[in-house]
């Protein structure tokens, strides 16, 4: 089993909300690319407008890193496992449960509806 990597889109929103961790895998200009010398390109000196590299960490160190920082995403099958569900656990002022549901987020494979919910928890995050 391969471990999936986010997709340029997150990664992008990501690094705005200040994800850090090291990767040896960078998207290039919306390419994905991997190299063994480097390990934290949100931090590449050589970032410019002709050549800007963001970390393409896997889901579970995205999912790892939001959750040591107190956001909680639970991806649940649904229906016999022909859908995945995904709950997000953040405090906030207005629900001191913690636990903010995100409708309609969903997807047919665990990996479809895991990177959905990375990207509503990363915008749970203020930049």
């Amino acid at each position: 089993m391969k471990e999936q990597l986010i997709t340029f889109e997150t990664a992008q929103l990501a690094k705005e909300r200040g994800f850090d961790a090291p990767s040896k895998c960078y998207h290039s200009d919306g390419s994905f690319q991997d190299r063994d010398n480097l390990t934290d390109y949100n931090s590449w000196p050589q970032n410019t407008k002709d050549e800007f590299l963001i970390s393409a960490p896997t889901q579970s160190l995205l999912q790892k890193w939001l959750r040591e920082i107190h956001i909680h995403i639970n991806v649940c099958p649904h229906g016999d496992y022909k859908l995945f569900l995904v709950e997000i656990y953040h405090p906030t002022e207005t629900n001191k449960s913690g636990y903010t549901p995100i409708e309609g987020v969903r997807g047919n494979t665990y990996e479809e509806a895991l990177e959905k919910g990375l990207i509503e928890a990363l915008k749970l995050i203020k930049s």
